[in-house]
């Protein structure tokens, strides 16, 4: 994905829940263990692989923390929306 394209899914996000990752800290909660630009890319390769949790790469963030917000996602209608995986990014 292009970075311009990146832009436009982080406008998105924020806009159905999902943080740009421009913040600087919430005011509740705990602080942020991953980015959300590789939040968003392991969201994108389950999409367009398919992978089962248990064979997800061990490279991304835990599965349960993707599967947490690949559910969120799905269920906000940003993956119906978003734009598709370049297939050759992480060597898909």
């Amino acid at each position: 994905m292009t970075e311009a394209g990146y832009a436009m899914q982080a406008i998105a996000q924020t806009k159905n829940g999902l943080s740009s990752g421009h913040d600087s800290g919430g005011k509740v909660g705990w602080p942020r263990k991953h980015k959300p630009r590789t939040l968003w890319d392991a969201i994108q390769y389950l999409a367009a692989t398919g992978c089962q949790w248990a064979q997800f790469p061990e490279d991304f963030p835990p599965f349960t923390t993707v599967q947490y917000h690949f559910y969120r996602t799905r269920d906000n209608g940003l993956l119906d929306v978003a734009e598709p995986v370049a297939c050759g990014s992480r060597g898909l």
